[in-house]
């Protein structure tokens, strides 16, 4: 009888290690995922650029998914907080500040190297609603704003590389008529404070922090529009007060299929570069509609190959930063349903084909920049010998 259990034992054993291996019956993808090197952040690094992530905070993420965490901190070399730094998480009422979150996201980029982006300063969404429903007049609101940039900033100074101190002020619907105004009406700084709102959040990140880089951030201004031509006539505005405003984010939500051309995103990126600004692709994922086929995952790959590419030729650009790690946590399961897949790892943290295809390129990229050395000095030696 104990012979006969013990081999039942070792049974039990073996097929769970298979199962282990394989993957549980119905659960779909096996668990054994590609982790070989090189890996992204790694190879960013040899070319002074940040290939970063959004990182979620909660049971399923950051810091309590083993899994989640190891993808984090082996591929990426930037961080910027999803959720835990703005208004509504950090200030759920006026005079408390919930800091934790955030202080966790920074000790571990320090400890493992990652630069971090701060977001966000001010927005119209995620305010709590002491903030939305306070009714605060103007004074008040200048200074509610001014005293929430003074705190958050400077808890952090000189840790945060990079503040987007104003996010998405511009409306997606505009018609060109005369008198039109640009801006998001659904605002509670608009309402409250008025169009100077913006300055004032931007003086006011300044101030806390010197040295930060400060951003304005928005979607739908990787191509030429009306709200790109909004968003530069109201930085030029900024510029000509004598406002600190060092770069734009251009968040890069896209659908897979339309993802603007190289040309395209070039000329956009040459635009804001024009004004002596830093230009980012700062929240890029690529969804795409159901069903995902292997042909969508491969034009995803090719549109992801394509925003590494411009990035990493731009002189101005430094950072891509994805928004989500995996697909499994992405923000656009729950805003719709109908796409999926927009990230470079799928919801088991394999590497899909946009992996390989950013892999790739940065690869080549490395293999480019040093054949450049390479021949340089070659000219040089020929120079020095003749």
């Amino acid at each position: 009888m104990m012979m006969r259990r013990r081999v039942f034992g070792l049974i039990f054993v073996a097929i769970m290690a298979v199962v282990l291996v394989a993957g549980m019956p119905g659960c779909g993808k096996p668990v054994k995922i590609d982790i070989t090197p090189p890996y992204l952040r790694d190879l960013a690094e040899q070319l002074n650029f940040y290939i970063g992530t959004a990182v979620g905070y909660g049971s399923q993420t950051f810091p309590n998914n083993s899994q989640y965490m190891r993808t984090l901190k082996r591929e990426f070399n930037a961080v910027v907080a999803e959720y835990t730094m703005k208004w509504g998480t950090i200030r759920p009422d006026r005079e408390t500040f919930n800091y934790r979150p955030g202080d966790e996201l920074l000790d571990f980029a320090e400890n493992n190297k990652m630069m971090v982006r701060g977001h966000t300063l001010s927005w119209h969404q995620s305010v709590p609603a002491w903030v939305e429903n306070g009714n605060f007049p103007r004074d008040e609101a200048i200074s509610l704003l001014q005293d929430h940039i003074n705190k958050v900033v400077g808890r952090w100074k000189g840790r945060i590389r990079e503040w987007d101190v104003v996010n998405e002020v511009i409306r997606d619907d505009l018609t060109g008529q005369t008198g039109e105004n640009p801006r998001r009406g659904n605002s509670v700084w608009e309402r409250s404070i008025g169009a100077d709102w913006v300055e004032i959040a931007f003086r006011a990140a300044a101030e806390a922090d010197p040295d930060a880089l400060l951003f304005y951030n928005d979607y739908g201004i990787e191509r030429k529009s009306r709200k790109q031509d909004a968003v530069y006539a109201l930085i030029q505005d900024l510029q000509g007060k004598g406002v600190k405003i060092d770069g734009v984010g251009f968040q890069g939500h896209f659908v897979c299929g339309n993802v603007p051309s190289e040309e395209e995103l070039k000329a956009s990126l040459d635009r804001f570069a024009g004004l002596g600004l830093r230009v980012q692709f700062t929240e890029v994922d690529i969804r795409i509609k159901k069903p995902v086929t292997p042909e969508k995952l491969t034009l995803q790959a090719k549109e992801y190959e394509r925003i590494i590419k411009v990035a990493l030729e731009h002189p101005a650009c430094d950072a891509v930063l994805f928004w989500g790690v995996d697909d499994g946590h992405s923000w656009i399961n729950s805003w719709d349903k109908n796409y999926g897949a927009p990230l470079l790892f799928d919801s088991w943290y394999d590497r899909k084909p946009a992996y390989y295809a950013v892999r790739d390129y940065l690869l080549a990229e490395i293999e480019r920049r040093q054949g450049g050395e390479e021949g340089e000095e070659n000219e040089k030696k020929e120079a020095q010998d003749g």
